[in-house]
């Protein structure tokens, strides 16, 4: 889905954990919420989350209780992800502030977690 930004929903989750990004749904799209472009599809298969980050990357197999972190930006964002051995500092799953849509009609924003859950990486 592409091309359209999205009028931003009431609701919000804040993970501290890829299952908590999951909130019970076996499959989700991350959305860029100034274009309404999908940039991830996650999918829930038994305990793995598996990321797929479009565009010819590679899939990546995550356990479904795999604490996120966060890594800030200079300005009011930040981005999201897991850490892998792969990936340096972190694979990013999604952005501060875009949108997470479980069906057509449960979106939510993502925020940060204003708690200590999950790992803050150093910028």
């Amino acid at each position: 889905m592409t091309g359209h930004p999205l009028q931003l929903p009431v609701k919000q989750v804040s993970p501290g954990t890829m299952r908590e990004l999951m909130a019970g749904y076996s499959a989700a799209e991350i959305v860029c919420v100034r274009m309404g472009d999908t940039y991830r599809i996650i999918k829930v298969i038994g305990n793995t989350v598996t990321v797929d980050p479009l565009g010819g990357h590679v899939v990546l197999p995550v356990s479904i209780d795999a604490p996120l972190n966060y890594i800030p930006w200079d300005l009011d964002r930040g981005s999201i992800g897991i850490l892998h051995p792969d990936f340096v500092p972190h694979a990013e799953i999604c952005i501060e502030y875009d949108l997470v849509r479980y069906s057509s009609t449960d979106i939510r924003q993502i925020s940060w977690p204003q708690t200590s859950r999950g790992v803050v990486a150093a910028a």
